[in-house]
């Protein structure tokens, strides 16, 4: 398992506060002296691990808006699962997930993270260059309007499924107007 990913997970299990003052080395494998030497605490290492797995999912979700041979549709529907889609059972499912993804929301609003802005600006494109939508504007307000439904089906669904089958009904919805 990735080392980023044992971190989310340690905060998962544990809780941010109770994450915070606990053992990272000792809960994650990872080895202490390499944590102490990368970070000063574990607010940092979870920063650093919630940075990285929302970039490795934006990146993945970018990549999907470029599949051949599937309908528009599809492509939005595959690069929002890979974006959000499959945190929703983790969500619900583990004690404090919820609190760990509204806490990498936050941090990516706060410092205004390149990731998000760059997925919204990949959607933009692809709604334009599809000629879906007949203006820039069109495009960018779709956008906004899937990017919003995205985080609030997020914290609404159970699981995978239930946001696949949600997103799915959006997307439609606002591509056919």
């Amino acid at each position: 398992m990735p080392e980023h990913i044992k971190i989310l997970t340690f905060f998962v299990n544990r809780g941010y506060e109770a994450a915070l003052k606990a053992d990272l080395g000792q809960e994650t494998t990872i080895c202490k002296d390499r944590l102490r030497k990368e970070f000063e605490n574990n607010e940092e290492a979870f920063n650093w691990a919630m940075r990285l797995y929302i970039a490795e999912n934006t990146y993945k979700a970018e990549q999907a808006l470029h599949t051949d041979g599937i309908s528009p549709t599809d492509c939005l529907l595959t690069a929002f699962m890979q974006w959000a889609g499959r945190d929703a059972y983790h969500l619900h499912q583990a004690t404090y997930g919820r609190d760990i993804i509204e806490r990498g929301l936050r941090l990516t609003n706060k410092n205004n993270e390149r990731h998000v802005s760059h997925y919204e600006d990949s959607i933009s494109e692809f709604l334009f260059h599809q000629n879906l939508c007949s203006s820039k504007k069109e495009a960018e307000d779709i956008t906004f309007l899937l990017m919003m439904s995205s985080k609030g089906l997020l914290l609404k669904c159970e699981d995978r499924e239930d946001y696949r089958q949600s997103m799915y009904r959006i997307i439609h919805a606002a591509l056919n107007g």
